[in-house]
């Protein structure tokens, strides 16, 4: 379930930052941690791992959405611009106001790719400290609903 709903957020973020004018132009790669797609090097990317987190309910399962944003630092010379510009398109995607469907958008998306599955909405928790406890490489944290059929 885990790579599947990898790629439905995938495809979730490829629609998503494509619509968004302040990366008009930009050249960056949007991976599944557990693709099998080779790491560009000289692109940003923007990796999703999914968590799937217990539950006490059969029926119900909370999947953790992490994303990273990484810059290698000899395409640009300031890495910490364009890491905060990947970083807002990351947290933009996520925010309701902006995208009125976003919930039913990744609902579509969790059915088409996570046979047995429906979607059950999403809790954007912001952005986390890494494992170190520091914000050096923070992660996007989204929680996911899903229902399984």
């Amino acid at each position: 379930m885990n790579v599947d709903l990898e790629r439905a957020i995938v495809r979730y973020y490829t629609t998503r930052l494509a619509a968004d004018t302040t990366l008009t132009g930009k050249t960056y790669t949007i991976l599944a941690s557990m693709g099998d797609d080779p790491i560009p090097e000289k692109t940003p990317v923007i990796t999703v791992k999914v968590t799937e987190t217990p539950s006490k309910m059969a029926t119900l399962v909370d999947a953790q959405v992490d994303t990273l944003v990484a810059v290698p630092m000899d395409i640009d010379a300031d890495a910490t611009a364009t890491v905060a510009l990947y970083e807002n398109a990351v947290r933009r995607a996520w925010d309701e106001i902006t995208h009125p469907t976003a919930t039913e958008d990744l609902n579509t998306l969790v059915e088409d790719e996570c046979e047995d599955y429906l979607g059950g909405g999403f809790d954007a928790q912001g952005w986390v400290k890494d494992q170190d406890g520091n914000m050096a490489l923070p992660t996007y944290r989204v929680h996911v609903g899903l229902v399984r059929g």
